[in-house]
């Protein structure tokens, strides 16, 4: 059966995440690509559950996409901007922010990588962001090293300066991995 996401066809990612930050939290997610999905992963959109103290869900559309390519060679980075619409519902209040967001993603190689979820092959990216909303309001920055499932592409694990997250189970078009 055909998935679609914004009323575009997709391939549909679901994963179960953790965080082991201080405020611990467990992540269910959707992940929404355009086909095909190699050589450039093209993630149209997101829809994310956390629970813990401050639960939300969220739905996240990136215009035009947001793109991971796994055509480098080890030490070569890519330049990517794109634009965020974030609907963020929280104890029954809905708030919306639009951010654009500039990325520059350095393949460092391929690593071995166990998580919860087992063992992966994964592209090892650290990916160095820059957002801001659309009425300058709000800055922020990322810098996270990310672990991509060579044969799936999944996120495996991601590792930023205060917490890592790993994948704890997953499934693509409602296949588990």
């Amino acid at each position: 059966a055909g998935v679609a996401f914004e009323g575009m066809p997709a391939v549909r990612i679901v994963s179960t995440e953790y965080s082991d930050d201080p405020d611990s939290y467990e992540t269910t997610g959707a992940e929404y690509y355009r086909t095909p999905l190699y050589p450039r992963l093209r993630r149209i959109g997101v829809e994310i559950d956390v629970t813990g103290d401050d639960a939300y869900h969220r739905v996240e559309t990136y215009d035009p996409f947001v793109l991971r390519r796994f055509n480098l060679s080890a030490g070569q980075d890519f330049f990517h901007a794109f634009g965020i619409r974030e609907e963020t519902t929280r104890d029954g209040g809905l708030s919306i922010t639009e951010l654009d967001s500039d990325t520059t993603i350095t393949f460092l190689g391929i690593e071995s990588v166990t998580v919860p979820a087992g063992t992966f092959d994964a592209c090892r990216m650290e990916v160095v962001a820059k957002s801001v909303t659309t009425d300058e309001s709000f800055r922020v920055f990322h810098l996270v090293t990310e672990w991509i499932g060579v044969d799936n592409g999944m996120l495996i694990k991601a590792r930023g300066p205060q917490s890592t997250t790993e994948l704890v189970s997953a499934s693509i078009n409602g296949k588990d991995l």
